[in-house]
């Protein structure tokens, strides 16, 4: 008998990548905010690839694991494509592990992706998440479509991908946007 094929890992931070986080650290069972906008769409068609590990700081905090269970039971059904997808598929599919795994890939928002140069020590404490720097951080850009509602958004230093809807956070003027 032959073994299937492992998936490689996939591991997707929880707070300020699926959940918003826009209230800040209540304490590991503490989950107020709603859910990042595509997180769910993204998270369900990562799984037919990845062996997706959902981590977090509270991980391995008491009821940290548990807290972000009863946070996709109560927000996941709610998801506009909720009706496309496998029902409760996060209960199945998804991971929740108690330490940080040895991962093909890490998403996550708050690191920088090491390209092979070290940065200035200085130049981290200039560091915002995604969701903390201001609107307009993108001058003069290119802002192309991807699949689903997300858009690709680059300029000369940056890129991101994030959803259509979140466009004008981070391109200044939606009139000078360049499309390709």
């Amino acid at each position: 008998m032959t073994d299937k094929p492992r998936k490689p890992i996939l591991l997707v931070d929880f707070d300020g990548v699926i959940h918003s986080y826009a209230s800040g650290w209540r304490g590991a069972d503490v989950i107020p905010d709603d859910p990042v906008d595509g997180a769910f769409q993204f998270l369900y068609c990562a799984t037919s690839l990845f062996h997706v590990n959902v981590y977090s700081s509270r991980s391995s905090e008491p009821n940290g694991i548990e807290a972000m269970r009863q946070w996709f039971d109560y927000h996941a059904p709610k998801n506009p494509d909720a009706h496309l997808m496998t029902a409760h598929w996060w209960r199945t599919d998804l991971h929740f592990p108690r330490e940080k795994p040895a991962a093909f890939l890490t998403i996550d928002d708050r690191c920088w992706c090491f390209e092979g140069a070290f940065p200035l020590p200085e130049d981290l404490l200039l560091f915002e998440p995604w969701n903390k720097r201001n609107r307009g951080d993108f001058q003069r850009c290119m802002v192309a479509p991807m699949a689903g509602d997300m858009v690709f958004i680059a300029d000369e230093t940056a890129s991101v991908v994030v959803p259509r809807a979140l466009i004008d956070r981070f391109v200044a003027d939606p009139e000078t946007r360049e499309s390709r």
